[in-house]
């Protein structure tokens, strides 16, 4: 779609985050970490890098100061401050240098089967790479093309995102089996899947490192920080993996680094799991059945494919599918999208105060009630003056889960789960335009570029308004 081509003008920090060397992306990597507590600097690559280092120095035309350790700035006269500077910025140059010499570098040398595979994978994640930023170049570039070109350019930027996951994941995958091969031959490793994984927590996304991150902690070493640990089990909980969570926990108590709030939020596991449990069983039936409608999203960051709990929610998935086949999700913003939450879009107007001009029954206190866990769709809903939720005030407007939310059980209404296409929501830009401050700054929202219905049963979806009519809709147009 041409619109596509138009709003692909965001950044995609996915390939920030594993950029290795310029040689393998074939452009110029970053030259920043936004995990700048990660050194990769040390005393023998420095001597190594010294020379180039002492060189730029030079030929900046300022020397090298000299016995000026802790004296005040405010004391050092004008060419010493510079000086000062000088050498501050040539540590810098060196850290940068330093990681981007180690950062995911295995020898060639290393001739081993783990560094093999290694490498193999590496080589693959960072081809898989180019092939996004060329698609997305493609689509920038696009002009007045054919609906058939331009469908053609959707295809290869969808299958692009598709390979990068993949691709990523066995890059995590065999980065982890090298370091636990020998955490102090491969520390360099370990390092890069510290960064990499630090950095990845705090975009959401959660896919692809629950075993590479626990047989990371299992092997140890001083990449196994407290901060590591406590995002880890922010990625199990997403992954639903308890076991692995309780793991995390023992090893923080070993640690001396447990306190009350952990301890309140380990309390809480057991009640969780038993949730998780349920909804296995909830899927199994849902399998067994297997006439659940799908919903196919395609956004500018992939594609979602979504079944619906009809039986569990009817009223909402009415809703849903009647709003779908109208195309009124055609080009409608994820306008919230907050870290370790929600994915948010439905909004007519953009900023979350539109609606589909009706309410609908909510179905949160129904015994077929579902639970929200990562990649749970469910119905956003507004409040009253006293800040009580109104169950019945659905409309249009829906979010999706970025991890378990139990505090949202009761109120809020779950309709349905993503069951293709997870790894997207962490793709998504984060952003809050019902916040004045993110629409002042004209930050640039994903979008769904298009929904359909993939399948649906044998009967007329229509809502049945609460509030607000059901009127100014066109007849569904043929997918």
């Amino acid at each position: 779609m041409k619109v596509l081509a138009q709003r692909l003008g965001v950044e995609l920090a996915l390939l920030a985050t594993f950029v290795a060397s310029a040689p393998l992306f074939g452009q110029e990597p970053p030259k920043t970490s936004n995990r700048t507590d990660i050194p990769w600097l040390n005393e023998e690559i420095f001597r190594k890098i010294e020379p180039q280092l002492r060189e730029l120095q030079k030929n900046a035309g300022v020397d090298v100061p000299q016995n000026l350790e802790g004296k005040a700035i405010g004391s050092l006269s004008p060419e010493q401050r510079r000086a000062v500077k000088a050498q501050a910025e040539m540590m810098e140059t060196a850290e940068l240098i330093a990681r981007e010499l180690t950062f995911g570098v295995v020898p060639d040398s290393d001739e081993s089967p783990l560094a093999v595979e290694y490498r193999d994978a590496l080589k693959a994640f960072s081809s898989a790479s180019i092939g996004l930023i060329v698609a997305r170049n493609r689509h920038l570039l696009a002009y007045n093309l054919s609906q058939e070109k331009y469908a053609e350019l959707d295809e290869q930027w969808y299958q692009a995102i598709a390979v990068c996951h993949k691709t990523k994941r066995v890059w995590i995958q065999k980065g982890a089996e090298l370091y636990a091969s020998s955490p102090q031959t491969y520390a360099n490793i370990g390092k890069t899947l510290q960064e990499a994984f630090l950095y990845d927590v705090q975009y959401d996304r959660y896919d692809g490192w629950v075993d590479p991150l626990m047989m990371i902690i299992a092997a140890g070493g001083p990449i196994v920080t407290e901060e590591l640990l406590i995002q880890g089990i922010s990625v199990c909980i997403a992954n639903n993996r308890y076991t692995e969570v309780d793991t995390i926990l023992k090893l923080l108590r070993e640690r001396g680094l447990f306190d009350e709030n952990k301890e309140r939020f380990a309390e809480g596991i057991p009640l969780q799991m038993e949730k998780w449990n349920k909804e296995l069983d909830r899927r199994k039936s849902d399998s067994e059945k297997g006439n659940n409608p799908i919903v196919e999203l395609r956004t500018s960051k992939g594609i979602m494919k979504i079944e619906l709990f009809e039986d569990d929610a009817p009223e909402a998935v009415n809703s849903f599918i009647y709003l779908v086949e109208r195309k009124y999700y055609d080009l409608k913003p994820f306008f919230r999208v907050e870290k370790g939450l929600v994915a948010q879009t439905g909004c007519e107007k953009g900023d979350g105060s539109g609606s589909a001009g009706f309410t609908f029954r909510g179905e949160s206190d129904l015994p077929t009630k579902r639970n929200h866990f990562r990649g749970s769709l469910a119905v956003a809903l507004g409040g009253d003056k006293e800040g009580n939720v109104d169950k019945n005030s659905g409309s249009s407007q829906f979010y999706i889960s970025k991890t378990d939310l139990p505090h949202l059980d009761e109120d809020y209404t779950v309709f349905g789960r993503v069951i293709e296409g997870v790894e997207c929501l962490g793709l998504l830009r984060q952003l809050n335009l019902s916040n004045k401050e993110d629409r002042d700054a004209n930050k640039r929202p994903d979008i769904i570029i298009s929904a359909k219905v993939v399948r649906k049963r044998d009967h007329q979806y229509k809502p049945t308004p609460v509030t607000g009519r059901v009127f100014g809709m066109v007849t569904p147009q043929k997918n």
